[in-house]
């Protein structure tokens, strides 16, 4: 008989992964009619530590949604934010969740 249970380690312990949650949410990021991505242009703008620390995020983020702070935060009804510790300060990134798929529109 398989458990109903899984875990997988992230950068914030270890999570409990759940068969109804199990795997990862698909990550989109926001294209412009002209077919920019502002999310990846804005993180292009990071040195390669700070990206990865953001990466590091995203991917606990795919793993574990819904999580809350410190890591993700509610701004309004379909509007949370990803919330990246690194050297300089906070980086953020606005996301929407459309079935199981998490949509980055907006970094700041």
């Amino acid at each position: 008989m398989m458990s109903s249970k899984q875990n997988q380690s992230t950068k914030y312990g270890t999570l409990e992964l759940r068969r109804k949650n199990q795997g990862f949410h698909k990550v989109f990021f926001y294209r412009t009619a002209s077919g920019r991505e502002p999310v990846r242009e804005w993180l292009r703008q990071f040195d390669p530590a700070k990206r990865k620390r953001i990466g590091e995020d995203l991917y606990t983020l795919q793993l574990a949604w819904p999580i809350g702070m410190p890591l993700a935060g509610k701004l309004e009804p379909r509007l949370w934010e990803l919330r990246s510790r690194i050297s300089t300060g906070i980086a953020r990134i606005m996301f929407t969740r459309e079935k199981e798929a998490l949509i980055f529109c907006m970094g700041s």
